[in-house]
């Protein structure tokens, strides 16, 4: 699990981390970019044609991207290291900012796998 995280970084830094950790990080990850995805091609994309741009649809993985950076940031501070709200660990911010992108990674590859259950978001963001 912690190989999905740390790609482009050496593991011997993080003898802190648990098991458990890598996991929750990662099923918020899937959940909360499932649901915006989600929202954004069901229930947005088949109501009105407003939300049919490219810069919604931006606003939407924005917003996504924020989420699970607090909610990763809340959830692992508090449930896993025990940390108060004040207190500075570097590697949690750390860990938080990699979530963070494959964050937007992931809201790319569900946003090509999900738009073609749009009506009027369906060439978003590409056109295939």
């Amino acid at each position: 699990m912690e190989n999905i995280y740390f790609l482009f970084e050496d593991l011997e830094n993080w003898e802190t981390w648990s098991e458990i950790g890598y996991s929750i990080a990662l099923i918020l990850l899937f959940l909360i970019t499932f649901l915006y995805t989600t929202m954004y091609y069901i229930l947005f994309g088949r109501a009105s044609m407003r939300y049919a741009t490219l810069n919604k649809w931006i606003v939407f993985m924005l917003l996504n991207a924020l989420t699970v950076f607090f909610m990763t940031l809340i959830v692992e501070g508090v449930y896993i290291f025990n940390l108060s709200f004040g207190e500075f660990f570097p590697k949690l911010w750390l860990f938080t900012i990699y979530n963070t992108c494959y964050s937007f990674i992931l809201y790319i590859l569900l946003s090509i796998l999900l738009k073609r259950f749009s009506i009027h978001s369906k060439y978003i963001p590409v056109k295939f």
